[in-house]
């Protein structure tokens, strides 16, 4: 079988995000954000075991499925943000000028 690494990913993380949070950050996300492992899995396409094993242990998921969990993960932050919870996960872009100074 042969896969084609050619292939774009349809939507891909911001390069500062391409670290997998902490397996106690992964869980809180999710229920921050109001789901179950359930409905993480089936939004990945894996079983429910395997999203539990992520957020028991700091072994994330393979190539195959880390962009998807990934950004998941990333707009359960987003999610949390705007609850107006402190997530400092992914890093935000800092703003290194600032108007008020010239």
């Amino acid at each position: 079988m042969t896969t084609d690494s050619a292939t774009p990913t349809p939507l891909a993380p911001p390069a500062e995000a391409h670290e997998m949070p902490s397996p106690e950050l992964r869980r809180a996300l999710r229920t921050i954000a109001g789901h179950t492992q359930g409905d993480v899995a089936r939004e990945v396409g894996v079983s429910q075991w395997a999203v539990s094993y992520w957020e028991r242990t700091a072994k994330g998921p393979g190539r195959r499925h880390f962009t998807r969990y990934l950004l998941l993960l990333m707009s359960y932050a987003e999610t949390a943000r705007e609850l107006g919870l402190p997530i400092t996960w992914p890093a935000q872009p800092s703003t290194s000028a600032n108007p008020a100074q010239k």
